[in-house]
């Protein structure tokens, strides 16, 4: 070996080697098994060696050092070859084998010889160990001669001048997960995470430093797998064998050599089942993901269960796995057991065994409860789900309308009901745990009481601690027996219900005429690496200018089109003119053919037309555009496409945007070109806006838009239409929610510009029929079908009416008089002198820390609702545990000796002694049982009271934060609280603080024992405690940091699933699903990454909490044996302390497994903690109102000024302004000019930073918000329906009769569309009002506004989706139903407040104009004047 010392020293120095830094390290073939025989031989060179000291010193007078030199010179070789090897594959120079391959041949001749020269001198005899080791010795030398053989032939011979594959995770700089890149040893013990465990004592570990995750745990791979499989002492010189396995100090250490081969096996097989599980749980998320993309809007799977989907199914499955192990051998290590105990103890043991098997019937029983039980505590927490999802979806509806408490209460009710389930479900864990706890001692009495009756053999320590060994056999599988059912009922259930989903009708037929437009490609090319960066190729320099002013370009559709076939439903049209043609046309939303929707729909699209759809409000203008794009099921008829690309850009009804910069909404994947970009902007009316936004269009969106207008959402859906690259735009009436300046300047810029100069064809749906005349095809459409098409000059002929309604509405003056051209120019310069952007937008919504809160902190907060008394009663009940230990223990100790010493003595003294020491030891075993219970009870039933109270305290302080929270935090993190995170405060830290506690316990009275048999023991202990407490301290920081790590990356999961809900039809309109797949892909990438960090800081934990424990069982062994030779201990004694530390070994691992376990579900209770102890809105006041109030509704507005939030500019400044009771206030202007931030502050949802509101004399700051929000009605921007009956979104509070209802329904103009429907008032809207139209929904809300009687009503926007003459008819309604109220009304359509008593004009925050509408027309140069001739 000095060869190859020289070799590797030389090689490191002196060669070009001295610059390798290369941190991977590739296997050469037989890597596992080299390092396994390497292993196998150091052990068996070890005993040689042992072997050679004890020949030395039992059978020689003078010391032989020949006798044990060799074995250990032998045993250093063994030890540098393996460096040898290492550097050999590090620097992957496989020619340095064949010094290797010398060494081995050499050893092999040497052992040959020395076993041929001993077995001449004293005969071959299979007794003489040195012989036996000699042959295993020879044996393990050719193995490895072998594997360097075998090492040649692969890497010298057969791939001479071949390339192999390389991986490539050799070209990511950043994989630092490096299990498959380092040598056995390492693998095995997890060394390779050393460097990871001191950076976490350094710092908080983040993201970033867990670098990118290896090819083989990447979803794309791991889901391409699943889809696949989817689819389918003696007269000798020399030690004889027994002599050296009878010495008790040799079978101790043996012993413990086999407890680490086993704690080493088990991390081994656990990280196994991990890491498939982790394989599992990647396929379900992904797969949950893409299915949900192909699932119509209208299924049966509501966004809050489908998270369960992803989230709690998923993660059930993965439990799964890591239980699947015990599964199998749990059965096996009983039967070992079982089978020594009939051996050992005949008759008793089958009677023992039989009163085990008894209890199986009743834990099968339990098992079959919980899985029914645990069924139905999902079914509501779906429902829950669905609820919290919803609420938090409607928050700001919630708020406006002081309806937190009554939504809050049907989540209160829903889990209720599913704590119920779960108290049922804990009852049965209690009773399982403690018959698994019980049942060995149970046994154990069994099998003593019925051997001292049949046999004459008294108990000997001999007998009774065999028999407690083999016992101690069961009580792990036993114990685990609750959490392994738990797992596999969780995963049966969940299973279920995936493959419910899995089930779900998918649009595949419903979209046959618009197939992807090209397949996913999996390339195994190297350069793939770069592909999940390719979203990010956008260019995003912050030195680029915000926006500039270029001249129009014309900018063709630049998509490469690529043949593709078509199904039997969708033909090619050939007519170049024609980009899409409906024939014959019957569609319907789902599968119900007889609930056919459009009827007889028979029209063409010309290319680079624009058409325009018109109608009332339910008429199926809307539904023509989902038809067209695929999202209706085809009863009949076809609908055909021009080419092969079928990518369309849409702007649906309602905004939909994504949680990202605004740039980044306009590219929506597109490649950035700064001079288009810069078009788009300007033709859409985005310039101001990107002036006052802080950050410029790199300002962050929040979740849902919430942080922007509707007018300027809806502007920014319209410029990511006109970015794409598409032949084809539908806008589903994008201009409603624009005022008149802008809405013309979109027309005439952008659709009529800007769209119409590419040539492209676009499909317009309005209510704003005045733009009639730019179009080439005008359609009506009155109940499901189009009664009018063609030109207006053609509807003039065919439907003169019509035609007059068109005309009044045009307006004479199109264009802005030059005075207005000069005040335009005027704000502009305003706006660029105020507000300068800055290049860099700083996010609205932060990234996921940890709590600020330090963790005791936190501890703290957990034990208060925990209840301080109840942690007193634990810890007696535990004390009462442990004292029943040792009672047991020593009892048993005891009565083993008592029957040591009566051997010689009479039967009738034998079974005094018997009759002296059963009943009480069956007296211990029933307190035993019953501290067993009681601890369970307790730390199980009062964690669910904790959970109720923490779940109280969090629904109770989100509910009522203020909305700044809600625009600041995205829905999936707040739902990932309410999901995941309350899941681990519900029962999984019960569960492991049961574990714990139960580990604990049996921990303590194993020390106890001990310590009074031999009490110097205890010194013994002191130094190896020192260690297991300094790795403690070492490693259990980092699972914990990973942990956090882990659940915060399963909110962007959830986050992107939630955002990708909302915008189904959009995402499939423009074909993106590919794009958003990836991104899903990556979000899970990155939680998996955090998952195998995590079971490689557990592995990292146990391995070395196994050794230690290892080590104690050596201690407790050798002190009791060395106690035992000094004759201070009996036999007994001996047998007890061997036991018990046996025991103890055990319970060391299983106590260290349950920490970690207990601080990453502590980790999800803080975060749950974090948000439980959020400060709300006051929600309390100083005055109480009379009941009556307003009881005229006056509103007077004092010196106001108001903003968002403190870090923001304010949104309104010094607005002075009275409106008079049972006045009706038109309040316009520009998109955020401010309009809706007025009415938010009549209702206190924004801060009052200076001035007063006065509302009938009383300051609104003086009173309580719920009560200021109930007594004012508000009809939002966003129209929002909750999941329910119609009865219910009209009247949530149940205060109002059928008749004032349906009252209520026809001064909204919808009892006619109720009446209709087949339940009429019980008929079910889906989540978020899905199934009806906008318009439809609007006019749902104006009536639930009208329900409330309120002396004042606010109307943002509340007609902004209806047709004329629906608003027209809503108006008079209005003046004549609200004639002695107050109502303030936003509107962009200048007519709909022209019959105002008095018009609020609002600038940037100020006030320009007040006064009565005939008043501010007779201004010249006013702003309401330019307004009206706008329009």
């Amino acid at each position: 070996m000095a060869i190859a010392s020289s070799i590797i020293i030389y090689m490191k120095y002196f060669t070009e080697l001295r610059y390798y830094d290369y941190k991977f390290l590739l296997h050469y073939p037989g890597h596992a098994f080299k390092w396994t025989i390497s292993g196998i031989l150091i052990v068996v060179l070890f005993f040689s060696a042992a072997e050679g000291i004890l020949t030395d010193l039992s059978r020689n007078d003078v010391t032989n050092p020949y006798l044990y030199i060799p074995q250990m010179f032998s045993l250093l070789g063994l030890i540098i070859s393996l460096v040898y090897y290492h550097h050999m594959e590090y620097w992957d120079r496989p020619h340095l084998a064949w010094w290797l391959l010398l060494y081995w041949i050499m050893a092999i001749t040497g052992e040959v010889f020395a076993v041929f020269t001993m077995s001449q001198s004293i005969g071959f005899n299979y007794i003489i160990l040195r012989l036996d080791i000699g042959i295993i010795v020879i044996i393990l030398y050719s193995c490895c001669a072998a594997g360097e053989f075998n090492v040649l032939r692969k890497k010298m011979f057969i791939s001479l001048g071949e390339e192999g594959t390389t991986s490539k995770d050799i070209l990511k700089t950043n994989l630092f997960f490096m299990k498959s890149y380092v040598n056995l040893l390492s693998n095995i013990t997890v060394w390779w995470l050393n460097s990871l465990v001191l950076l976490s004592r350094k710092q908080t570990i983040e993201i970033d430093d867990l670098g990118c995750l290896p090819e083989e745990f990447e979803g794309k791979r791991i889901l391409h797998a699943f889809n696949k499989s989817y689819r389918c002492e003696q007269s000798y010189p020399f030690v004889t064998v027994k002599e050296f396995f009878s010495n008790g100090f040799i079978l101790m250490f043996l012993i413990s050599v086999i407890l680490m081969l086993r704690n080493l096996l088990a991390v081994y097989s656990f990280r196994v089942a991990f890491e498939v599980g982790i394989h599992l749980k990647t396929a379900i998320q992904n797969f949950v993901y893409e299915k949900a993309l192909r699932l119509s809007s209208l299924t049966n799977s509501t966004a809050g269960k489908t998270i369960n989907y992803i989230s709690a199914d998923s993660d059930s499955t993965h439990q799964f796995c890591l239980t699947f192990g015990n599964l199998i051998s749990n059965p096996l290590q009983i039967l070992v057991g079982c089978s020594w105990l009939f051996y050992s103890m005949g008759l008793a043991g089958v009677v023992g065994v039989g009163c085990g098997l008894l209890a199986v019937p009743l834990i099968l029983k339990l098992g079959r409860m919980q899985n029914k039980i645990q069924r139905i505590s999902m079914h509501y927490s779906d429902i829950r789900g669905t609820k919290t999802n919803e609420l938090l979806q409607g928050i700001k509806l919630l708020k406006l309308c002081g309806w937190e408490e009554l939504f809050a209460s049907g989540i209160k009710s829903t889990r209720s009901e599913e704590m119920k389930q779960k108290s049922k479900l804990a009852k049965y864990f209690i009773l399982l745990g403690a018959t698994s706890k019980s049942l060995p001692y149970i046994v154990t009495f069994a099998m003593f009481a019925v051997y001292s009756k049949v046999t004459t053999t008294p108990l000997t320590p001999e007998i009774v601690f065999t028999t407690i060994a083999l016992t101690s056999l069961l009580i792990q599988p036993l114990s685990t027996m609750p959490s392994l059912i738990k797992a596999t009922v969780g995963m049966i259930t969940s299973t279920k219900r995936l493959e419910e989903f899995m089930r779900m009708e998918e649009m595949g037929s419903c979209a046959d005429h618009r197939d992807p437009v090209d397949d996913y490609v999996d390339c195994s090319d190297i350069n793939e690496i770069t592909e999940e960066y390719e979203m990010n190729e956008i260019e995003m320099k912050l030195t680029t200018p915000l926006v500039q002013r270029a001249p129009q370009q014309n900018y063709k559709t630049t998509r490469k089109i690529s043949p593709m076939p078509m199904t039997g439903t969708a033909e090619n049209v050939e007519r170049n003119n024609v980009a899409i043609e409906i024939i014959n046309g019957y569609f319907s939303w789902g599968t119900d053919i007889h609930e056919v929707v459009l009827n007889n729909i028979n029209v063409k699209f010309e290319t680079g037309t624009l058409t325009v759809i018109v109608g009332k409000i339910g008429a199926g203008k809307s539904s023509l555009l989902s038809a067209i794009l695929g999202e209706m099921n085809t009863v009949s008829g076809r609908i055909q496409f021009k080419g092969k690309d079928k990518q369309i850009a849409y702007v649906a009804q309602k905004a939909w945007l994504q949680n990202a910069t605004l740039r980044d909404n306009i590219l929506f994947g597109e490649k950035f070109d700064q001079q288009k970009y810069n078009t788009v902007v300007e033709v859409c009316a985005l310039t101001p806006d990107l002036h006052s936004l802080p950050g410029g269009d790199l300002a962050e969106i929040g979740e849902r838009g919430i942080n922007i207008s509707g007018g300027q959402k809806h502007r920014i859906c319209l410029a990511r239409a006109l970015y794409s690259n598409t032949d084809v735009v539908i806008l589903d009436d994008p201009l409603s929610a624009l005022d008149v300046h802008v809405s013309g300047h979109v027309m005439e810029k952008a659709i009529l510009g800007f769209l119409c100069e590419q040539q492209r064809t676009v499909i317009l749906v309005t209510h704003q029929i005045q733009h009639l005349e730019h179009a080439n095809q005008v359609l009506v459409m009155d109940n499901g079908q189009i009664i009018q098409k063609g030109t207006l000059r053609e509807i003039r002929v065919h439907n003169r009416e019509l035609y007059r309604q068109i005309i009044s509405t045009i307006s004479d003056s199109e264009n802005e008089t030059k005075d207005e051209l000069v005040i335009k120019r005027k704000r502009k310069q305003v706006r660029s002198r105020k507000s300068k952007t800055s290049k860099k937008g700083s996010p609205l919504v932060e990234e996921e820390r940890p709590p600020l809160t330090d963790g005791w902190t936190m501890l703290y907060l957990y034990c208060q609702a925990f209840k301080f008394t109840h942690i007193g009663v634990l810890m007696f009940v535990l004390l009462l545990q442990v004292a029943a230990f040792v009672c047991l223990k020593m009892w048993i100790a005891d009565w083993s000796q008592a029957g040591q010493d009566s051997l010689n003595k009479t039967r009738v003294e034998q079974e005094m002694v018997v009759s002296y020491y059963l009943p009480p030891y069956g007296l211990i075993i029933c307190f035993f049982i019953i501290t067993v219970t009681l601890t369970k009870a307790c730390v199980i039933l009062f964690c669910i009271s904790a959970a109720k109270r923490i779940f109280s305290k969090l629904l109770y302080n989100v509910m009522y934060s203020p909305m700044r929270f809600f625009e600041t935090t995205p829905v999936g993190r707040l739902m990932n609280r309410f999901s995941s995170d309350m899941r681990s405060v519900d029962l999984a830290l019960c569960i492991s603080l049961s574990s714990i506690f139960g580990a604990f316990t049996t921990l303590i009275g194993t020390y106890i024992v001990n310590a009074i048999i031999s009490p110097y023991f205890i010194l013994l202990v002191v130094p190896i405690g020192v260690i297991g407490v300094l790795c403690i301290i070492a490693g259990v920081k980092l699972p914990r940091d990973i942990k956090r790590l882990d659940t915060v990356s399963l909110s962007p999961i959830l986050s992107h699933f939630s955002e990708t809900c909302g915008g189904l039809s959009t995402i499939r309109a423009f074909r993106a699903d590919k794009r958003f797949t990836k991104q899903m892909r990556n979000t899970v990438n990155a939680n998996s990454l955090c998952k195998l960090y995590y079971c490689a800081s557990l592995n990292w934990n146990t391995l070395r909490i196994n050794t230690i424990g290892s080590l104690l069982f050596f201690v407790f062994g050798i002190g009791a044996l060395l106690a035992f030779i000094t004759g201070n201990i009996n036999p007994s004694s001996v047998g007890l302390a061997i036991t018990t530390g046996l025991m103890g070994s055990n319970m060391i691992n299983l106590l260290m497994t349950f920490m970690v376990r207990l601080l990453s579900c502590f980790n999800g209770v803080e975060r749950v903690l974090e948000y439980a102890n959020v400060t709300p809105e006051e929600i309390e006041g100083t005055v109480y109102p009379p009941d009556n109030w307003p009881n005229r509704g006056s509103i007077t507005i004092q010196n106001m000024s108001a903003r968002y939030a403190n870090t923001l500019d304010p949104v309104l400044t010094n607005v002075n302004v009275k409106f008079r009771s049972g006045k009706k206030i038109g309040i316009c202007g520009r998109t955020g000019s401010g309009k809706s931030s007025l009415t938010l502050t009549l209702l206190r949802m924004i801060d009052i930073i200076e001035g007063r509101i006065i509302i009938d004399g009383i300051d609104i700051s003086d009173i309580s918000v719920l009560t200021l929000r109930r007594r004012i009605s508000i009809i939002p921007q966003d129209p929002v329906l909750f999941c329910g009956t119609v009865r219910f979104n009209l009247d949530p509070e149940r205060k109002y009769g059928d008749a004032e209802l349906w009252y209520a329904l026809e001064i909204a103009q919808m009892k006619g569309y109720v009446i209709e429907m087949d339940n009429q008032l019980d008929t079910i809207v889906t989540e978020g009002g899905d199934n009806i139209s906008t318009g439809q929904r609007q006019l749902i809300c104006l009536a639930r506004a009208f329900l409330r009687k309120s002396r004042i009503l606010i109307m943002d926007e509340a007609t902004a989706s209806v047709d004329l003459q629906t608003d027209s008819t809503l108006q008079s309604v209005i003046a004549t139903a609200f004639s002695d109220k107050t109502v303030l009304t936003i509107a962009h359509r200048i007519s709909t407040i022209l019959d105002s008593d008095t018009v609020l004009v609002l600038s940037e925050g100020r006030v320009v104009e007040y006064g009565t509408p005939q008043n501010l027309l007779r201004k010249d140069g006013g702003m309401f004047a330019s307004l009206v001739k706008m329009e």
